[in-house]
């Protein structure tokens, strides 16, 4: 079974591959990708003046109140409060008590979720390789989810 870093890894090398350098016709390469969206990242923490957590793979996030239940695997049924938005703060998807299954959700829920247990909330903050639109990936810039774990269903 594939791990969140191992898949982490394959989509950037197959970024990589397709993107092996800037040519004239505006193709960004994986590494400058990742750099902008970590500074881009970077920058909205510090204007923000937010102290999030780093996981390693561009993913950052933070707990502002901690849960009392469980954690959620990465094939878990949850059910969730969530307000998705740019780094403008233009909202572009909410949801109100909505259920999911983790494992068909944006990589980067994926990879953050497990961090949170029953009853948390807090902000993940995903590079656009780990959200939705990691197709065309030099398309997006990351975005940001607050997120109440309201349950681990399974």
């Amino acid at each position: 079974m594939l791990t969140i870093k191992n898949l982490a890894f394959l989509l950037l090398t197959a970024i990589a591959f397709v993107n092996c350098s800037s040519d004239d016709d505006g193709q960004r390469t994986a590494e400058e990708i990742i750099a902008e969206n970590e500074e881009a990242i970077q920058n909205y923490l510090e204007d923000n003046n937010i102290d999030a957590i780093a996981t390693g793979t561009g993913l950052y996030y933070i707990i502002h109140q901690e849960g009392n239940g469980v954690s959620p695997a990465t094939n878990s049924a949850i059910r969730v409060n969530y307000t998705g938005y740019n780094l403008n703060d233009e909202i572009f998807d909410q949801g109100e008590d909505v259920q999911f299954n983790l494992e068909q959700l944006y990589a980067g829920w994926q990879e953050g979720l497990p961090y949170f247990s029953e009853g948390a909330s807090g902000q993940l903050f995903i590079p656009s390789y780990l959200a939705a639109y990691n197709s065309n990936p030099s398309f997006g810039m990351p975005v940001v989810f607050d997120i109440d774990l309201l349950e681990v269903i399974d």
